[in-house]
């Protein structure tokens, strides 16, 4: 794979973070997360390296779900917080990806309060 390229620079990958709250009740369920993963993989064309590792993790106000999904390009990792109903996803890869269709994804399933949505794409 060549170098990919952005503004006409040269860069080795492209980092997507998201931070949202108020999401609707999807972020409290594994099994959802297990088939959004499934599908965004598919969306933006990215092979998995290995199976996801997702499970709830912390404890009383830091309780959430966190995911890894290895690709065979690098990694896509997400933690939802569930005090603030917040998810907290990264995408990154050395394989151009369409970072639009991975926050239309997002946002499809969560309906978040958009007001307070962040997004930022680093190039790497």
């Amino acid at each position: 794979m060549g170098a990919l390229m952005h503004e006409n620079k040269e860069y080795f990958g492209k980092h997507l973070l998201v931070d949202i709250d108020g999401c609707n009740d999807n972020l409290f369920l594994i099994d959802f997360w297990k088939n959004w993963f499934e599908t965004l993989l598919k969306i933006i064309d990215m092979k998995p390296f290995c199976e996801l590792f997702i499970d709830e993790f912390g404890e009383d106000d830091l309780l959430g779900i966190s995911a890894v999904q290895m690709i065979y390009t690098s990694s896509i990792t997400m933690h939802t917080y569930y005090k603030t109903k917040s998810v907290y996803l990264d995408v990154f890869s050395c394989k151009e990806y369409d970072e639009k269709k991975v926050i239309a994804h997002l946002l499809k399933h969560l309906k978040p309060n958009i007001e307070s949505a962040k997004f930022k794409v680093f190039y790497r």
